[in-house]
């Protein structure tokens, strides 16, 4: 129903708005325009058209590109898994220790375990 409903606003807006255009531009020099007011209406219903098609138009492209998105999506978190990595190094020596480790085997600061480093 809002498919349908939306696609009549949009193009009754496009009439709307294609005529009051095709009316300004075949004017006489010093003659009134008689639909000045037909932009003012067509532009909201176009807009208000569109907005009850977004849903529609969004659910096309994610069945469209949905399986592109996915690999998408699954490649940058195999980047992020290999950009954290297994060790993280010493903010005081800057050795490199387990990420499992709560202390430097190094120098023995404490590692802090929010900080990727």
């Amino acid at each position: 129903m809002s498919k349908t409903f939306g696609v009549g606003m949009m193009a009754v807006g496009i009439i709307c708005l294609v005529s009051s255009m095709f009316e300004f531009f075949t004017l006489d020099m010093w003659e009134i325009p008689r639909f000045s007011w037909l932009p003012f209406v067509g532009m909201p219903l176009i807009f208000f058209g569109f907005v009850l098609l977004g849903p529609h138009i969004q659910r096309y492209w994610l069945k469209r590109n949905g399986d592109i998105i996915r690999d998408s999506m699954k490649l940058m978190g195999q980047g992020l898994q290999e950009g954290l990595g297994e060790e993280i190094h010493c903010p005081k020596c800057n050795s490199t220790n387990k990420r499992s480790a709560n202390f430097c085997a190094h120098c023995g600061t404490p590692l802090q375990k929010g900080e990727y480093q």
